[in-house]
């Protein structure tokens, strides 16, 4: 097995997805016997994940500079890794000017040339260019889902420089890296009682995320109209909402206001009861390639919660989402979303089907995939290294 030293900027139990996601990644590589020294953050009373015997946590850095690149030198030189993977800049090594994680490669030739391996989980056209010196310093990068490869695949031209570019799953269950505490909130009580009686269905996300907010709040209402045991929840902020666009919005709700609950943002541990609570996770108004669409699925994964995904979002995730199965697929039309939720609503004996399936949809496709997948990748690049070191 391998030694890899991972750099990454922050770590469960912080709140980011990408923390969570790629520490469920290195945890995974870890149970497989690699050997581990993961690179982040001091920040003082810092809480970090729970230890385990292959992996290393160290704080070399503050703030990302280069000029902190000294203290990490020596470590590298005693632990000699073999794969260098470094975890998408998006804090303080993303704004600095000149930030460690694009002079991290050039330390290569000191340790032996290992392969250069670089993840990007919260892919955004508009931070690419500040990627560019990490990304053609590394050997392969990896993306979450088809959308992002494309957008990478685009910006890159074809030159002898341009790395090996891999589609790397996001985990299905992230139990080991969130909060596992069961919370307990007044909108959580209510919650759960009106459960008992009602069909939730869990609208996630902050409200401005969604890509029309207008056309998803008409469809619930058209669902609350002919559904008179749905309750339609919303579970994140008007944070970005213009006063007078909420205005309007709630207006849609006018005559169904008593059955929508907005919890404001949530807490992962909150987010995961109400997904236990619901009958079905609304996803299909989330675009393709935002982190949320990802990370929720995963997290309905847990809950065995059916999530309602349009069929773009079915095509480009990783894993194998299919009608009736798995999930239930609307179009990418507004206009169809009320009639298919209150399609999957009405069929009772289904959905409780599915929900069976889930656990082994999860096990059989899910847990294992994204370190298979970056394993193959590693022993690739190692093999090309050995091969050009032997010519």
């Amino acid at each position: 097995m391998a030694r890899i030293a991972f750099f990454n900027e922050r770590l469960p139990p912080d709140p980011d997805p990408v923390s969570a996601f790629s520490y469920e990644l290195i945890r995974s590589l870890a149970d497989q016997q690699h050997e581990i020294r993961v690179f982040t953050t001091y920040r003082p009373d810092q809480e970090l994940p729970p230890p385990h015997p292959r992996i290393q946590i160290l704080q070399p850095f503050k703030n990302w500079s280069w000029l902190e690149i000294p203290r990490v030198v020596p470590i590298l030189m005693e632990f000699r890794p073999e794969i260098i993977h470094i975890v998408e800049p998006r804090a303080e090594a993303l704004h600095g000017l000149t930030n460690a994680m694009s002079t991290l490669p050039t330390l290569a030739p000191l340790l032996n040339n290992p392969p250069i391996v670089t993840s990007l989980y919260d892919l955004r056209s508009d931070r690419l260019k500040k990627y560019r010196l990490l990304l053609y310093a590394s050997h392969a990068v990896t993306v979450s889902n088809a959308s992002q490869l494309r957008v990478l695949n685009e910006f890159l031209p074809e030159t002898s420089r341009k790395p090996t570019l891999a589609l790397l799953p996001l985990p299905a269950a992230l139990s080991h890296s969130l909060e596992n505490e069961t919370p307990t909130s007044p909108i959580l009580e209510t919650l759960k009682e009106l459960s008992s009686k009602c069909d939730l269905i869990f609208v996630p996300g902050d409200i401005e995320i969604h890509c029309d907010p207008q056309a998803l709040f008409q469809a619930m209402n058209s669902v609350l109209l002919q559904h008179a045991d749905a309750i339609i929840v919303f579970g994140g902020s008007w944070n970005g909402v213009p006063q007078r666009t909420r205005h309007s919005l709630m207006r849609i709700f006018e005559n169904t206001g008593d059955r929508v609950v907005f919890t404001g943002r949530l807490t992962t541990a909150e987010e995961k009861q109400c997904l236990a609570l619901s009958k079905f996770v609304f996803l299909a108004s989330l675009p393709l390639e935002t982190l949320w669409l990802a990370r929720l699925l995963r997290s309905a994964l847990e809950t065995f919660t059916i999530p309602i995904l349009n069929s773009d979002q079915a095509d480009v995730d990783s894993l194998a989402w299919r009608h009736g199965e798995n999930a239930w697929i609307t179009t990418v039309n507004a206009h169809d979303w009320a009639s298919s939720i209150l399609e999957a609503l009405n069929a009772n004996a289904l959905v409780e089907q599915m929900r069976e399936r889930l656990s082994e949809f999860t096990r059989r496709e899910a847990i294992d995939q994204p370190s298979n997948v970056i394993n193959r990748l590693y022993a690739g690049l190692l093999g090309r290294e050995a091969r050009f070191s032997n010519q």
